[in-house]
C-alpha cells in the first residue's frame, strides 16, 4: 500500500528550552499521569514564504511541584510546509494546521519528553494524550481574553 502525501509536511524540530528537575517528597505512589500540565502554543507565519508556518508548543509540568515526579518546563518548536495548491487563509489551511501540525509537534514533543527522562533516575515520563477540540477551544477563549 502507498500512502498519498498529505498537503503539509514537517521540515523541521527544535527544542527551545528544557529543564527537567526531579521532585520527590515522598508523599506517595501517584503516577506521572497524574502530574498538572499547562500547555501553551502560538502559530507563527514564515516572514520569508507564505506557505510556511511555524509553531511554538510550551509545556509546563507539575511546575508548582505539588506531586512526586518531575517538574518540566519545555519549548518545542515545528516548521511545516504546505503544498502548493493550498491557499493560505483558506479552511484547509487552517485545518491542516491546527489538526495535523501541531498534533504533530505535540507528539514529536511527547517523544522527546520520553527520551530524554529515560536517563532520570524516575523513569521515563509519557506525556498524557489531549483532547484536541478542548485544547483549541481553551485556545481560542485565552487569545479573545474570556
Amino acid at each position: 500500500m502507498k500512502p498519498k502525501q498529505a498537503n503539509i509536511n514537517q521540515i523541521g524540530f527544535v527544542v527551545l528550552k528544557s529543564i527537567v528537575d526531579v521532585n520527590f517528597l515522598g508523599k506517595s505512589e501517584e503516577s506521572f499521569i497524574d502530574l498538572p500540565v499547562e500547555i501553551d502554543f502560538n502559530v507563527l507565519k514564515a516572514e520569508d514564504d507564505e506557505s510556511k508556518i511555524r509553531v511554538v508548543l510550551d509545556l509546563y509540568i507539575n511546575v508548582d511541584r505539588s506531586h512526586d515526579g518531575y517538574k518540566i518546563e519545555l519549548c518545542t518548536g515545528g516548521e511545516y510546509q504546505f503544498s502548493d495548491e493550498i491557499e493560505p487563509d483558506s479552511e484547509e489551511y487552517t485545518k491542516l494546521m491546527l489538526y495535523s501540525a501541531l498534533p504533530c509537534l505535540i507528539n514529536q514533543t511527547r517523544l522527546f519528553l520520553e527520551t530524554i527522562t529515560s536517563f532520570y533516575p524516575m523513569g521515563k515520563y509519557i506525556l498524557p494524550m489531549f483532547d484536541m477540540k478542548d485544547l483549541l477551544d481553551k485556545k481560542t477563549q485565552k487569545d479573545r481574553g474570556d
